[in-house]
Formats: C-alpha cells, sequence, structure tokens
C-alpha cells in the first residue's frame, strides 16, 4: 500500500485527548520512535495507518492538516527539512538516471509501465515513481526488474551509467521533469512575488452544473503559495476552491485546495483531472485514488458515489493536491 508524509497535528490532537504516545503506538503496533517521527512529518504511514489514528483520536481526516495559518509550527520545519534531504539523497544516489535508464531500457522492449508494474508485482504507481526516481528500489524488486528487462544485475549499473554518460538518457531524465506541467497550453496570469517573498499563484474555481469545478482560461484570483511549500515547483502551482461536494464529507467547505502537478498522485491522494469543454474552458473533476485489489488505480467521487476506472494514460494527466487550507 502506498505510503505518505505530510506535516500534521497528530501530536496537538493527541494531548488535547489525554493520550500519550506509549497509547498510541501501542494501538497501531508500532514503535515509541515511529510514533515520535509520525508526529515530526518525517516518517511514511500508509491509508490503513492513517485510518487507526483518526479513529484513536476520534476525529476527521482534516482536522490533522496544519493550515496556512499555522505556519510557525515547529512541525513545518522538520517535514520540510526532512523533505529536502530526501530529495537530495535521491539525487547523490542516483534514483533519478537509474529510473531514467530502466525507462529507456523497457521501451526498448516495447513493454509499457503497465505491463512492468504486473510482472514485477508493483502496483502502476509504485512502479512508476521508480522510473521518476523518486522512489528507492529494494533488494528483490531490483532482482526483479533485471530480470524482466533481460540485464544480470551485475550489470545494469554499469550499463546504465554508459547510457548516461553518451547522453542516451538525457531525453529521458528531461521527459521526467517537464512531463507533469500545468496549464503550459493556457495563457496564464503572471505568477509574481509578494512583498513578503512570498509566491502567488492562480485562484480558480466556479461550480459546473455536474458537481465539478470550472476554471476559466485567463480568470483568475492571485493566492499567496504556502511558505512551507518552497520545495514545491511553484510555478507550476495553482489553486482550486471547492465550490462542490463531489467529495461528499471528506474535506469541508470553504477549502482552498493546492495543486502541484510536478508531484507523482499516488493512493489516499486527492487529485485533479482536468478536460477541455466546447467553450474552450476546462473542467476539473476532484477524486480521491484508491487501489484495487490487483493494484490498479482508480478515481473515487462521492455524493453520489461513483467509480472512475483510470488508464496509464490517465494516470500520468492526474494532477496531486498538495496542500490543503480553509479561506
Amino acid at each position: 500500500m502506498e505510503e505518505i508524509i505530510f506535516p500534521n497535528k497528530i501530536r496537538v490532537i493527541r494531548k488535547a485527548k489525554g493520550k500519550d504516545m506509549q497509547e498510541l503506538a501501542d494501538y497501531l503496533g508500532i514503535s515509541l520512535s515511529a510514533i515520535s517521527k509520525i508526529e515530526k512529518g518525517y516518517r511514511r504511514i500508509n491509508q490503513a495507518q492513517m485510518m487507526k489514528i483518526l479513529e484513536f483520536l476520534d476525529c476527521n481526516i482534516s482536522d490533522i492538516f496544519l493550515s496556512e495559518e499555522e505556519k510557525d509550527n515547529p512541525v513545518f520545519g522538520t517535514w520540510k527539512s526532512e523533505s529536502e534531504k530526501r530529495i537530495q539523497t535521491n539525487e547523490e544516489n542516483g534514483l533519478k538516471v537509474f529510473g531514467a535508464g530502466i525507462r529507456y531500457l523497457r521501451s526498448e522492449m516495447g513493454k509499457t509501465l503497465s505491463e512492468i508494474a504486473k510482472e514485477t508485482g508493483l502496483t502502476l504507481s509504485v512502479y512508476h515513481r521508480i522510473e521518476m526516481g523518486q522512489r528507492e528500489v529494494y533488494k528483490d524488486e531490483f532482482k526483479k526488474i533485471c530480470e524482466i528487462l533481460k540485464v544480470p544485475e551485475n550489470e545494469i549499473i554499469t550499463k546504465i551509467k554508459n547510457l548516461s554518460l553518451d547522453g542516451t538518457l538525457d531525453k529521458y531524465i528531461k521527459a521526467n521533469e517537464t512531463s507533469f506541467k500545468v496549464f503550459n497550453s493556457l495563457d496564464m496570469v503572471n505568477r509574481v512575488g509578494a512583498s513578503d517573498g512570498r509566491y502567488k499563484i492562480p485562484l480558480y474555481g466556479k461550480p459546473s452544473n455536474n458537481g465539478n469545478i470550472i476554471i476559466n482560461k485567463g480568470e483568475a484570483d492571485l493566492i499567496n503559495c504556502p511558505s512551507h511549500n518552497d520545495g514545491y515547483h511553484w510555478e507550476t502551482m495553482y489553486a482550486l476552491r471547492l465550490c462542490t461536494r463531489r467529495l461528499g464529507s471528506i474535506l469541508p467547505s470553504k477549502t482552498i485546495l493546492f495543486i502541484d502537478s510536478t508531484e507523482i498522485v499516488s493512493v489516499g491522494d486527492i487529485a485533479v483531472m482536468k478536460k477541455t469543454d466546447s467553450d474552450g474552458n476546462i473542467e476539473a473533476t476532484l477524486m480521491s485514488i484508491k487501489e484495487e485489489v490487483d493494484g490498479t488505480l482508480y478515481g473515487m467521487l462521492t455524493n453520489p458515489n461513483e467509480k472512475v476506472k483510470l488508464d496509464h494514460s490517465d494516470i500520468t494527466k492526474l494532477e496531486k493536491v498538495v496542500f490543503i487550507s480553509l479561506e
């Protein structure tokens, strides 16, 4: 199951409920040290653990997210530092080059992402993150990937290194960095720096008749990009007003969703799927991302419930909600 890391108010809510860390650790069946790291925002948790935490704290998922007004919370600093460290580690460990290398080798074999994911026993989203250089590869996964790509384990790193040195992988690395740009075909409003050094990004949102959100081309308010999101690509971020109830009670009304399309969407995320109508306006559908038993992903809408089938081309076009705040 996909795992996530996020800054949170778990410690604050736990203390307000009169619960101690050991109680929460026992409830989740993990160590005290692990709970401490979760509450500091730099240990991964999966969806099942998230639900157990909500049960233990007797609160809603929206309660544990930090709002923009709470940006001075020290958890933000810890979370941001750990996120930056992880990105740097991935770079230093050559994960981006390795990901581009196996993407090249897969393409040369004429195999799709879905085929490799299925053959390795990984979910599509996890294998996709490996090719994007945003996830570590474990020993058993590495062995299986080498078998499928028909390259011996003791040769694949040298092979990928040579492909990188002769420039073969350049276009794959560049594609990974640019394939998730937001609205690059639209005439976007200018993103300007505010007086406090924070960036302004477009804020869209008008309700459509079918429960989606209309994004009118060229029409947008401006809103500050959350300060703790410096690690994201502010130039490709935008925000949406939650002016629809298609997500039911998952999020409160008067919510602002911040979307960064450079982030890979995976299980447990809230994501945006866009399509253009006959008038040239963009219609955005909000959905929570779920996983079938066979590892395939689908989008879930509520109020009323509707399951949206997602193929690989759909998944690569989804844009991830990375921060939530209240108006």
